[in-house]
């Protein structure tokens, strides 16, 4: 299975990043270079920074490594930051405090700006009014109200987006080019964990919003924090993925390569901004 960091435009950036590890290791090697390549060894202690902050395009592969299997998956406005202590508390505290934290991430503020995002698509303007009926039932913890509610969102939101079939759905395809909600670790991943059989009766918690138990009465305690939070989340992968498909991400596009004139370049250029802002 590829990982988020292939995506072209990730992968773009970190296999120029090793291009220019290998030119600075002989660029250092090479006797008299600053006197060969003038300005060279400006752009290369740019460069160094450029890589530290590079390490970022890792972080969703990271964070799907440790909670995608929990029912949690990157996308791309989630924040970073709280996916790196997310990954923190769970090595430092074990996966139940990294859930906690991650839930505890859903909360008002972070709903109404999510919310007034998707007012942004015209499938979730549709369903703005249910959307907004279950946030108010999250902020006043009835689970049991939003958490099914969510669900049937998800699923006719896929339909409408798709034209084809919902989130829970076998065939459906939520996957984007250059994405990273609907990168095959992503929304296709989440779906077959949220949709897997609940063929029993269950009475004990469960902390992963399983559809087919919680809509066919099967799960009798999945009304909890963690498991809407869940939902909150899946919703707001889909606004990423509807996102890329409007930017015009269905297919992949053709990219140019780029000349090393045009990467020292880049690194000026990056660098002049970076002083500006």
């Amino acid at each position: 299975m590829s990982k988020i960091s292939e995506n072209p435009s990730a992968k773009k950036l970190l296999d120029q990043i090793q291009a220019v590890e290998a030119f600075k290791g002989f660029f250092e090697s090479l006797p008299f270079a600053s006197t060969l390549l003038p300005g060279a060894g400006e752009h290369l202690v740019a460069f160094n920074e450029i890589k530290k902050q590079a390490d970022v395009l890792l972080v969703p592969d990271r964070f799907n490594d440790t909670f995608a299997q929990q029912g949690w998956i990157a996308y791309e406005s989630m924040s970073l930051d709280a996916m790196l202590k997310a990954m923190e508390i769970e090595k430092e505290e074990g996966l139940t405090a990294g859930e906690v934290f991650l839930a505890d991430q859903y909360d008002e503020d972070t709903l109404r700006f999510s919310i007034m995002r998707c007012s942004g698509h015209a499938e979730f303007r549709k369903r703005l009014r249910l959307i907004g009926l279950a946030k108010d039932d999250y902020l006043a913890e009835r689970y049991h109200a939003c958490v099914p509610l969510l669900l049937a969102l998800l699923d006719g939101l896929v339909s409408d987006i798709s034209k084809h079939v919902g989130f829970f759905a076998e065939g459906a395809d939520m996957t984007a080019w250059d994405s990273i909600a609907a990168h095959e670790t992503g929304l296709k991943s989440l779906a077959k964990i949220m949709g897997r059989g609940r063929n029993r009766t269950n009475e004990e918690d469960i902390s992963i919003p399983y559809r087919n138990g919680i809509l066919h009465g099967r799960e009798l305690a999945f009304d909890n924090k963690i498991v809407a939070a869940k939902c909150w989340a899946a919703l707001f992968s889909i606004r990423d993925w509807a996102g890329a498909l409007a930017d015009g991400k269905a297919q992949p596009k053709h990219e140019k390569e780029t000349s090393w004139s045009e990467l020292f370049q880049q690194i000026a250029d990056t660098e002049q901004t970076k002083k500006a802002l």
